[in-house]
């Protein structure tokens, strides 16, 4: 992983985690945690697997427009979770073809401090 990634005075960092509801709830949420200023987002999702992260990421991204997609969540860094393996569906925009909206790391494993703000939170 890139060493600023890691440097906390970096706005357009964000860390991504799901979060699995209760052994017999089917909720899911994908959480996006600034590692600056702890503001965080938090979707349902309606299962953990790749299609959903596209499609939550994809909604945002029309909520915001591609420009400020990219400029909010310029760099995210998800755990190696198998929901997140989908990096062309996560980095490419819906808005702009042929754009990226976003750059995405993953975690080194037992790294627990490449994402640990948004382990604390979760």
């Amino acid at each position: 992983m890139a060493k600023e990634l890691l440097d906390p005075d970096m706005n357009c960092v964000w860390e991504g985690d799901t979060v699995i509801g209760p052994k017999r709830s089917k909720s899911v949420l994908l959480t996006l945690t600034n590692r600056k200023n702890n503001d965080e987002v938090i979707m349902k999702l309606p299962n953990r697997t790749k299609p959903s992260i596209v499609t939550a990421l994809n909604t945002l991204e029309k909520l915001l427009g591609a420009e400020k997609f990219n400029d909010i969540f310029t760099y995210i860094i998800f755990d190696n979770g198998i929901e997140f393996r989908d990096v062309d569906g996560i980095e490419n925009s819906c808005c702009e073809f042929n754009i990226k909206r976003t750059k995405i790391f993953f975690a080194r494993p037992y790294k627990s401090n490449d994402w640990a703000i948004n382990e604390k939170n979760n």
